[in-house]
């Protein structure tokens, strides 16, 4: 089932599994063979403007640049999630957001010199990284949907260089990754077992990304039920 070929009809009895059954999103989205974040979106969509709001092809959304930045700046250097940024932002979908944040991270749009980027530069400092740890923190990022700031917590390294390793990442692979300063480390260092351990590591944090974020719809979706059985 995709986005732009689900009725209206279809749309409204899909959200209302989820608002008036008390099924979760991936429940719902996986039942009907449905794209979790586009069925989030309509939820989203529903709860703040009413079903006339899942209209198909209902209105052609349009964003000025200095909205778009805002946008992919409150998720890249704040650490706020990208439901949350749509939300905050009124951006017609997930998929819209991801797309900016992923020309930016190819093109660099936004220029580095902005005050809450020159704080968060100047608070880590750039050091000496094997080519198993960039895997590891642009792995770690890109499955955290490009939450640089809790990279930088997490591994204590700075924003430019994670910058230039996801960069380097998605126009050139693991190769990419390569220090060619003083004494090359070849990629060939890294052994089967060593490149299934990152996929693993890869693959458990999206699964525990993924976790947390039901454990937050299933705690959401509680409350909406407790408030109704006090009205």
């Amino acid at each position: 089932m995709t986005m732009n070929r689900t009725d209206f009809d279809t749309r409204v009895f899909l959200v209302n599994e989820v608002i008036k059954n008390g099924k979760t999103v991936t429940t719902v989205a996986k039942e009907n063979n449905l794209n979790r974040g586009t069925l989030s979106d309509w939820v989203r969509k529903y709860k703040k403007s009413g079903p006339e709001s899942l209209q198909p092809y209902r209105k052609k959304y349009s964003y000025t640049y200095q909205e778009k930045i805002a946008a992919v700046k409150r998720v890249i250097l704040d650490g706020k999630s990208i439901q949350r940024t749509v939300e905050e932002f009124n951006i017609s979908s997930t998929a819209v957001l991801k797309a900016w944040i992923k020309n930016y991270n190819r093109q660099k749009e936004l220029k580095t010199t902005g005050s809450r980027l020159s704080t968060m530069k100047s608070k880590k400092t750039s050091r000496k990284t094997s080519i198993q740890k960039r895997l590891e923190i642009v792995q770690y990022t890109i499955a955290h949907n490009y939450n640089y700031q809790a990279a930088i917590k997490k591994y204590g390294v700075s924003y430019q260089q994670i910058y230039t390793w996801i960069k380097k990442y998605n126009s050139k692979g693991i190769q990419g990754l390569q220090d060619k300063r003083g004494r090359n480390q070849i990629i060939e260092e890294l052994s089967e077992i060593d490149k299934l351990k990152l996929e693993n590591k890869k693959l458990r944090d999206r699964n525990e990304f993924l976790e947390m974020e039901i454990d937050i719809e299933k705690k959401l979706q509680e409350l909406n039920r407790n408030k109704k059985t006090f009205h």
